[in-house]
Parts: C-alpha cells; sequence; structure tokens
C-alpha cells in the first residue's frame, strides 16, 4: 500500500484528566430533526461535519477562513450541508455564527471531560447522508473536494490519510525522552497486540514504515476523514468505545503529554475503531488532506508543483499562514500552496475583519 508523506505533530504538557469515566448512553445526545436541515437549495446527499468543545470570539477566526473557501473555492461542494457538533451550552454569539455561516448546530454531550479529541467520535451523530467529511477547524479548500465524495459513497469505504508518526509505546511506562517515536521492535508488536485486542480474529492491515526496513499497522491523520453513510454511525460509536476504553485503561494510570492521551483517545482509537467494526478503509490521497511540509514525499511535492491540493491542512507549526497581518517568508518549495492560501485570507479580510485581539494563529478549539 503507498502511503504519502510523513506528518509531524507537536506535544505539550497538562494535567492529568479527572479519574472519572464520563460516559454518556447513545439517549443522552440532543440529534437535531431531519427536517430542520433539508433545505431545498442545497445537495444533502454529502455533508461537511466540523467540531468544538469551547467557544471564543477570538479563536474562530481559523473557522472563518475555512468555511470563506469552501464558499469560494469548494464548488459544488460549497452547497452541500455543514454541521458543527457542539458540546457546550448554547450561546447568542454560536447561534449568531451559525446563522452567518449557514451551520447547522448540532448539539451533543460530551462523554470525556479535559480531553477534547475523544468528542470528535460524536461528529458521526449526525442525520445520514451518502457521505460525510470529518474536517478540521484548520483546513483550507482550494478546489471542489466532491469527486473524493462521489468515491466514497459508491465504494462505501472509510477514507483517511495514513499518518507514521505513532505509535508511541502503549503502556503507561514511557522512557524518559518521550518526545521520541517509538516506531520499531518490541513497540510496534505491543501494538498490534492492541490491534487484534479490538479486532478479534480480523487480519490487521499494515503499511510501510517511513524509509522502508519492515511495516507497521495501519494509524490516521484525522484532521480529514470521509465516511460513507453506511458505516457512519457504527463506526461513531465504536470510535466512542475504543477512546473510552483508552482512557480507562491506559491514559489515566499517570499524568501524560497532552498529545499521547489525546491521541490515543482519538487518532490512534480511530483506527483501532475501523478494526473493532470491521469497517473498510482505503488510503485518502494527500491531495485531500495536505500538511505542509517541507519534507514531502516525492509523490506530494508532485502535488505542490502542479498546483493539485485540494484542501490544505494547516497545522499548528504553518497556522501563521492564516494571520491578515505580515507576508512571512515561506520555503521556496511551498511558496505556490502558501500563495494560494493566502490569497483566501486576503479575500475574505476584504469582506471581514477579524475579532479585535484575535490571535488567528491559535485556532478554535475542537
Amino acid at each position: 500500500m503507498t502511503v504519502n508523506e510523513l506528518s509531524n505533530e507537536q506535544s505539550h504538557r497538562v494535567e492529568e484528566p479527572e479519574r472519572r469515566e464520563n460516559v454518556l448512553s447513545l439517549a443522552d445526545s440532543r440529534p437535531i430533526p431531519q427536517s430542520a436541515f433539508r433545505n431545498p437549495k442545497l445537495n444533502d446527499r454529502f455533508a461537511f461535519v466540523f467540531f468544538a468543545t469551547q467557544w471564543r470570539p477570538d479563536l474562530t477566526w481559523p473557522l472563518e477562513v475555512c468555511l470563506h473557501s469552501l464558499d469560494t473555492r469548494g464548488g459544488a461542494a460549497a452547497s452541500y450541508p455543514r454541521y458543527l457538533v457542539y458540546v457546550e451550552e448554547v450561546t447568542p454569539e454560536i447561534t449568531e455564527f451559525c446563522r452567518k455561516h449557514r451551520l447547522i448546530l448540532h448539539r451533543e454531550k460530551r462523554f470525556t471531560y479535559r480531553l477534547s479529541y475523544p468528542n470528535k467520535a460524536l461528529m458521526c451523530r449526525i442525520p445520514r447522508h451518502d457521505a460525510i467529511c470529518l474536517t478540521d477547524l484548520d483546513i483550507v479548500f482550494l478546489t471542489d473536494p466532491t469527486p473524493m465524495f462521489e468515491e466514497v459513497a459508491a465504494t462505501q469505504r472509510v477514507h483517511a490519510r495514513v499518518d507514521l508518526t505513532i505509535p508511541l509505546w502503549p503502556w503507561p511506562r514511557l522512557p524518559e525522552n518521550t518526545g521520541k517515536w517509538l516506531r520499531y521492535g518490541p513497540a510496534l508488536n505491543l501494538w498490534r497486540k492492541q490491534y487484534r485486542r479490538f479486532g478479534g480474529n480480523r487480519e490487521v492491515p499494515e503499511v510501510p514504515l517511513p524509509g522502508g526496513g519492515g511495516t507497521m499497522p495501519f494509524y490516521f491523520n484525522d484532521g480529514v476523514a470521509f465516511i460513507p453513510g453506511d458505516h457512519q454511525h457504527a463506526f461513531g460509536e465504536a470510535w466512542r468505545e475504543v477512546s473510552t476504553t483508552w482512557l480507562r485503561d491506559v491514559a489515566l494510570r499517570r499524568p501524560y503529554t497532552s498529545f499521547f492521551t489525546n491521541h490515543f483517545t482519538s487518532q490512534i482509537a480511530f483506527a483501532l475503531a475501523l478494526q473493532r467494526a470491521g469497517i473498510p478503509w482505503s488510503v485518502l490521497p494527500s491531495a485531500y488532506n495536505y500538511i505542509p511540509s517541507t519534507d514531502a514525499a516525492p509523490e506530494d511535492m508532485a502535488l505542490l508543483r502542479g498546483e493539485q491540493i485540494s484542501m490544505a491542512h494547516m497545522v499548528g507549526p504553518v497556522r501563521h499562514w492564516l494571520d491578515p497581518k505580515g507576508e512571512p517568508q515561506s520555503p521556496e518549495v511551498l511558496a505556490p500552496l502558501f500563495r494560494k492560501v493566502r490569497e483566501v485570507v486576503r479575500d475574505m479580510t476584504g469582506r471581514l475583519s477579524p475579532v479585535s485581539g484575535a490571535s488567528p494563529a491559535s485556532g478554535v478549539s475542537g
């Protein structure tokens, strides 16, 4: 199986999560009525789903850029329903923001506290569509992603981008240098054990390690994930179940970095949930979740040169490019992509100014 790129994440320390199981039954959620989103002007075969755990006016800027890019560069996809799954109290500011940006507010009750990422499983609780795209708030649309929606609907396979920065050693006995990726030897064998634990007797698909020299269990970046309608709700429930199990069995045993705990209960749980539910998946082309890097794989470099990127994932290290102030110098290899991103921001700032005192590089929590 071909994979596209080694993407990098950073970690930082936070307080240990509360030592309790905050698991809510599905009956506690508040799904929006079908009639509330059936606007005859919309194409509701497909939908985008965003997620937030808190709302502060100074953190809405990347989401506004995302939605503006979808409206102006997304082609037919601009007409698809777009949901915001939210887990806190709804305020007039949120209601107005959703009205202004044509977001369907879908309220759910979180099942973990202090940790936000595991609750992304609730994104699958929206009404069924032929295919949905779980979309991080720091995505910038550059072209119409409809072809990928069509493929997902036709194949009924989850599509997500393989991420090679994990797995970490999956036990509470981490070495002192916890920042190092432990992808080899005993660590991989322990991960394979976890895939078998959740997937029973199912074969565990593997992907090549970066640089060759072996394989590792599949693992995804969940910043963009296309989910087919036939598996939407089953996958969301399996994702929630696996996240909850990790919190109980691993993450709560001692304090960890937020990266370690959150990615155990979100991105790793994403892959384990596919294995547990037996849901078929395929590798999402990098063009639909392009993470800017100067160390890109050859096929990703070709996407840059050909300007064939549909959805750019402006992760933390490069998110300053969403800032309408200043003009930071980009690496030459990334200049074509960043030029397009800046064009989106400039176009938007001509119509809407960021909130006073906003920090556009920080993003909306979710």
